[in-house]
């Protein structure tokens, strides 16, 4: 789903904006608008996954660690796009999921 040609979307797309009175710059791994309209804001992970671990608390694990980070693509995406939905999340690699992050 997250890999899927989109009517629009972009890989390692650069970004820049002022937050915050400062000038604040980041690449996106991916990005893609669905077919909702939603503007999608994916962060790939390639971390080894403890396998002792299951697959749904590693999941956790990795959304609450990047959360900040994906926050920051989607303040500095609102501002150039005000009036569209942002959402993001994870693509872990080791595992073949999509984890969205709130």
């Amino acid at each position: 789903w997250v890999l899927r040609d989109w009517t629009w979307w972009r890989n390692e797309y650069p970004l820049g904006g002022w937050r915050g009175g400062a000038w604040e710059s980041a690449v996106i791994d991916r990005c893609f608008v669905d077919d909702d309209g939603v503007l999608w804001v994916v962060d790939y992970k390639t971390a080894a996954w403890p396998v002792e671990q299951p697959a749904e608390a590693y999941a956790a694990r990795m959304a609450d660690k990047y959360a900040e980070q994906l926050a920051h693509y989607v303040q500095l995406l609102a501002v150039q796009r005000p009036d569209t939905t942002i959402r993001a999340g994870l693509l872990l690699a080791e595992t073949g999921r999509f984890v969205p992050v709130p």
